[in-house]
């Protein structure tokens, strides 16, 4: 039943399936761990999408607070993920 790893098989099964994995809690059916994230699932505001960026430096407004930016972007990328145990779909998380 359990692997190696500790993760129960059809939990560790279901989560090979995605590339990317977040961790969060599914108020759905309780499980807490390593959920799979859906691929094209990145939501970020507008001001911090990839063509406004090129956009600061393409009109010289500056390749700093392009840089910036970017950084908060990194930081602040929601995407949907998929619970292993219930399959519930969530997020933005």
């Amino acid at each position: 039943m359990y692997g190696n790893s500790g993760i129960p098989d059809n939990i560790r099964q279901s989560l090979a399936q995605y590339k990317r994995h977040k961790l969060v809690l599914c108020l759905g059916c309780g499980y807490n761990g390593m959920m799979g994230v859906v691929e094209g699932s990145d939501k970020v505001p507008w001001y911090l999408s990839w063509p406004f960026l090129i956009f600061l430096i393409l009109t010289g407004i500056g390749f700093i607070p392009a840089l910036v930016l970017g950084a908060l972007r990194g930081m602040s990328t929601k995407v949907q993920v998929v619970c292993p145990n219930c399959n519930h779909v969530l997020g933005p998380v």
